[in-house]
């Protein structure tokens, strides 16, 4: 459906006013929602939700690229009428736009709640994506997150979701009382052939408290396969969308991450499992931290990174399955 909006939108001629707005009725909805897609003489795209005098005005500014008003306008030569006027300011975030008003109007198709108050819950549901840059996404990143998420959907459950840091602060990507996981994801058709970037010495140090894991993601692209990074999204996002609270959390840490729907072309690669694997990180494990360097770290030595060979690693595997009995831990 997106595209198809999209699509609505590039057939509509910006008026000559820049002030005047042209616009088409939203496909899709019952008689009761009146809605039209819209650009104005600056060919911004506009959402236009009309709704009653009595419904609660709303108003929204100081969101980078993203406007929302209510006022009394007319569109075209449609009689006037009272509209909230959702407006997306930088051109850049379009798709982003379109994915927005996409749930918007399918929750408008669905819902009996009354105009304002569905779009002010649709706005909090995106309103994390657009203090992300566009386009900043990289494909080192959409690995990194690709692992992170199947981590989270397939060994910890998305009910663990709270256990997922995603934040430039944290030493390792899960972390609980018990256990804490660095999560690393690879490009490589087998175990032999594999190795993982550690990029610094906190990484694979141990945590405050309970045991340090090492969960290995192998993958390839794969046009055959379904597995994409924005599939594992709608996935995880699906399950936690009955808690308003905990999907508003999960796209705050996707939006941490610089990840943007719809926006990045890494985001729809898809990948087949090559193999997944859970270690634990103790005793021998090949490893730098900074007990590595009893004297301390030479003067002048920083930004310390590494290759860690997969196979070098093997001793220390205790499941290759979620439903391993040794994994047990990860979902209790």
């Amino acid at each position: 459906m997106r595209d198809s909006l999209l699509e609505i939108w590039r057939s509509i001629s910006p008026p000559l006013v820049k002030s005047d707005l042209a616009g088409r009725r939203a496909p899709g909805l019952p008689s009761m929602r009146s809605v039209f897609l819209a650009v104005d003489g600056a060919a911004r795209r506009h959402v236009l939700v009309q709704a009653d005098d009595d419904q609660l005005t709303i108003e929204l500014h100081g969101t980078r690229g993203l406007q929302v008003r209510t006022e009394r306008m007319r569109i075209e030569d449609s009689p006037e009428a009272r509209y909230i006027d959702i407006a997306c300011l930088d051109p850049s975030h379009e798709r982003l736009f379109a994915t927005l008003t996409e749930d918007l109007l399918e929750s408008l198709a669905k819902t009996t709640l009354l105009e304002t108050e569905t779009v002010r819950q649709t706005i909090a549901r995106w309103r994390a994506f657009w203090t992300v840059k566009s386009g900043a996404f990289t494909l080192e990143q959409a690995l990194g997150l690709f692992g992170e998420l199947w981590f989270l959907h397939r060994w910890l459950g998305t009910a663990g979701h709270t256990r997922w840091m995603a934040t430039p602060g944290a030493r390792h990507d899960f972390q609980w009382a018990e256990a804490s996981v660095e999560v690393k994801t690879a490009q490589a058709a087998s175990v032999a052939t594999a190795s993982h970037q550690i990029v610094s010495l906190d990484q694979l140090d141990a945590p405050i408290s309970g045991q340090l894991y090492l969960f290995s993601l192998l993958i390839l692209e794969d046009a055959l396969s379904s597995n994409t990074l924005d599939s594992l999204v709608g996935r995880i996002s699906g399950e936690l969308e009955p808690d308003s609270a905990s999907l508003a959390a999960f796209r705050e840490r996707l939006a941490a991450y610089g990840y943007i729907p719809g926006d990045s072309p890494y985001a729809s690669r898809p990948f087949r499992i090559v193999r997944e694997a859970l270690y634990v990180v103790r005793d021998h494990f090949p490893r730098l931290t900074r007990n590595s360097f009893p004297g301390g770290i030479p003067a002048g030595v920083g930004d310390i990174r590494y290759s860690l060979a997969l196979s070098a690693c093997e001793p220390w595997c205790i499941a290759l399955h979620a439903q391993d009995e040794s994994a047990a831990f990860v979902r209790g």
